[in-house]
């Protein structure tokens, strides 16, 4: 689990998956819209089932309008060189708690046991 890291010390990027830029907000429920992977989908439903709200960014947002997306390489690389990161555990979705000089926010990570591709949960797009 990730450490709520002080004001000042944390790690400041900005997120850029494609529906945080377009402005879109959560269109379609992520628990009844299975993905074409078993282990993002068991994941989804384990969010849905043990939080009504988990937090994308400096919002908090009902579970059904997030899905879980690759994360970006330039932001999985910020989070790597980062001594306050560490990796998540496989399998598991994980709260990951960011700080910076005038801002927090949070996010779901979680860990894909098969590929070990990292994926955050994130509002759902539009056109999906």
């Amino acid at each position: 689990m990730a450490r709520r890291v002080p004001p000042g010390k944390g790690i400041m990027f900005c997120l850029c998956f494609s529906c945080a830029e377009q402005g879109s907000g959560p269109s379609e429920c992520m628990v009844n819209s299975p993905t074409d992977d078993p282990h993002l989908d068991a994941a989804a439903r384990t969010v849905a089932a043990q939080h009504e709200l988990v937090p994308w960014m400096d919002r908090l947002w009902q579970p059904q309008e997030l899905k879980f997306r690759p994360l970006p390489g330039e932001m999985l690389e910020l989070l790597r060189t980062s001594a306050d990161f560490t990796m998540p555990e496989a399998g598991r979705p994980t709260l990951l708690n960011l700080a910076a000089e005038n801002a927090e926010a949070g996010l779901v990570v979680y860990l894909h046991p098969v590929s070990r591709e990292l994926y955050a949960m994130v509002p759902a797009a539009e056109a999906s």
